[in-house]
């Protein structure tokens, strides 16, 4: 009873370790007997995570495998007995079909000029079903088993050994299916079964097509094992039936070439756009590349590609490619490879259409595909710091790029191109001016509205209006971008400019701040001029010699002062407001 069920303990290495160290794993919770013996395995990588992870290049050494508490040595501890285990029980090149049943699959002892056999079980599996073990050479797509591995040429037959082990009267069954395209019709496929009865020792198998050939010209083949006969053969799985496979090959007619050309690789690719894969065969005569756009059309060869190497890159993505080879006058083809390429769409930058803003306003721009691998952002093209998510919030004046690299392609950047252009603008500031009741804004902007105390004025919408009550005013613009400003207020007391109006003066700003400008029509009608506060103190008197007269307020206090002008023996009294 181990912490990792019936038997088991599990022990983790973790981190790096340069030096041997002495390691020591504790049996918890204790073993309650002593079990007659023990297995013990070692795995390079954490096989233990879901999916089970590892690192190329990772390697780990162990020796000298002790149990604490004895002097007993571990036979083989210090490693000189081990075997290394393969990372799958299927002959390589070979699939299979899910099943929960590891022991569905197993190496077997070899019958013939090779590595090893396998060995395929038909188990019991839940509720009582019957687990059929298969294994395939081919693709699977919704239709089942799909028939795409070209042909060898000048292939008679299919020859492989094979012994059964058969529960009651169960048989075993290998189809050979053979199609004309990668995309068949009706009619364009063949299917060749050969039923496997039980046999306790090691038989060769010959599947002959040749009598087929004159009326059928198979491009592409697929194999299929199953270890019993399925429902749609009319047979019944047996549980307990065991089928051994090796050494499949294919037999060549009498006009075959001695020798076997072959790729570098038999797995089809998917390229990345600025991927390249090196294509290369064995030392012959002569040489010829082709291609052929799968399921269209003949084969094309390719100009100017005559050596034993060829470079493929994305532009051949959805081309089925392989060599001619001419030894010794006989010309025989490789084994062809499929290559795909990924086809990723525009980049495209989503945003709400705004591409001018206001002073303290943003708009965010959005990357609709994906998603991608990375994500950046720039400016003018240069990176904008931290900018790296699928949105960024625009708040200054620029020219927005994205660019980014995709899952599949990590290596391949891709960005929108032409960039958009966002335009930020300050917000107006308005300047009121003060002509006696008259007020105005110096510059122009697209729309005004006047306020007095706080409140809007109905109507009050043009570069300026007329002050006709003591109050505070001030005016709200909008520019041609929409963007709003504020005047600073201004105070405004009507009775003091009534007043001096009377007496053809007037006296502006008022209030005032650091100085007033005080005009009269007949300067010569006018005498002086004071400034009084309210405790009746003269604080500033001159003469009035000219149309205007400016007068300095710097010194004054703040407060409410009384400005007194003599015009033809006649004294007018105003109001001032200094601030």
């Amino acid at each position: 009873g181990g912490q990792d069920g019936n038997g088991n303990y599990i022990f983790e290495i973790s981190g790096q370790q340069d030096t041997w160290a002495n390691t020591s794993f504790a049996f918890d919770p204790p073993l309650e007997a002593a079990p007659d013996s023990c297995v013990i395995a070692f795995a390079s990588n954490d096989i233990l995570s879901d999916p089970a992870t590892g690192f190329e290049g990772n390697f780990l050494e162990i020796d000298n495998i002790t149990l604490d508490g004895t002097m007993f040595i571990v036979p083989g501890g210090d490693l000189n007995t081990w075997e290394n285990q393969g990372d799958y029980l299927t002959p390589d090149g070979w699939n299979v079909f899910y099943s929960p049943f590891d022991v569905n699959y197993e190496q077997s002892m070899d019958a013939n000029e090779g590595d090893y056999s396998i060995l395929l079980h038909t188990l019991d599996g839940f509720e009582g079903d019957t687990v059929v073990a298969a294994v395939y050479q081919g693709s699977i797509d919704e239709n089942g088993l799909v028939a795409d591995i070209p042909m060898i040429d000048d292939a008679e037959s299919l020859e492989f050994w094979y012994k059964y082990e058969a529960a009651g009267n169960d048989n075993g069954v290998v189809v050979l299916l053979l199609s004309q395209s990668l995309t068949p019709n009706e009619g364009d496929l063949y299917f060749l079964p050969f039923t496997i009865p039980n046999t306790p020792d090691w038989t060769m198998a010959s599947l002959d097509f040749s009598g087929i050939l004159d009326s059928f010209n198979p491009e592409y083949y697929a194999i299929l094992a199953f270890s019993s006969l399925i429902p749609d053969m009319e047979g019944s799985p047996v549980p307990g039936s065991n089928l051994y496979l090796d050494a499949f090959e294919f037999i060549l007619g009498d006009g075959a070439c001695p020798h076997d050309p072959s790729l570098n690789t038999n797995e089809s690719v998917i390229l990345c756009p600025n991927e390249t894969l090196d294509l290369s065969t064995q030392m012959w005569d002569a040489y010829q590349w082709y291609i052929q756009l799968s399921g269209f059309g003949d084969p094309v060869p390719v100009d100017g590609e005559t050596g034993m190497d060829f470079q493929i890159d994305g532009s051949y993505a959805g081309y089925t490619v392989w060599c001619e080879t001419t030894q010794d006058g006989c010309t025989e083809p490789t084994n062809s490879i499929y290559i795909d390429g990924y086809v990723f769409a525009p980049v495209v930058i989503a945003g709400d259409g705004t591409t001018d803003l206001c002073e303290g306003e943003t708009t965010e721009l959005s990357i609709p595909g994906g998603p991608y691998n990375t994500y950046q952002w720039q400016d003018n093209g240069t990176d904008i710091m931290g900018a790296d998510g699928s949105t960024y919030t625009v708040s200054e004046t620029g020219d927005y790029t994205i660019v980014v690299t995709p899952m599949e392609c990590p290596n391949y950047e891709m960005t929108n191109g032409v960039p958009v252009s966002i335009d930020v603008h300050p917000l107006p500031t308005p300047v009121i001016t003060q002509n006696g009741s008259v007020l105005s804004v110096t510059a122009s902007y697209a729309s005004y509205q006047w306020y007095l105390d706080g409140a809007m004025i109905n109507g009050a919408t043009g570069s300026s209006y007329t002050a006709s009550q003591d109050a505070e005013y001030y005016v709200v613009v909008t520019d041609e971008w929409g963007c709003e400003g504020t005047s600073d207020a201004i105070d405004v007391i009507i009775d003091a400019i009534l007043d001096l109006q009377k007496g053809s003066f007037t006296l502006f700003p008022n209030p005032a701040e650091d100085m007033i400008t005080l005009t009269v029509a007949d300067p010569g009608s006018a005498q002086n001029v004071e400034l009084v506060n309210l405790m009746g103190e003269v604080v500033y008197s001159g003469q009035i010699l000219e149309n205007r007269t400016d007068i300095s307020l710097n010194g004054f206090a703040s407060g409410v002062y009384f400005c007194r002008v003599q015009q033809s023996g006649t004294i007018h009294t105003t109001r001032l407001v200094v601030k």
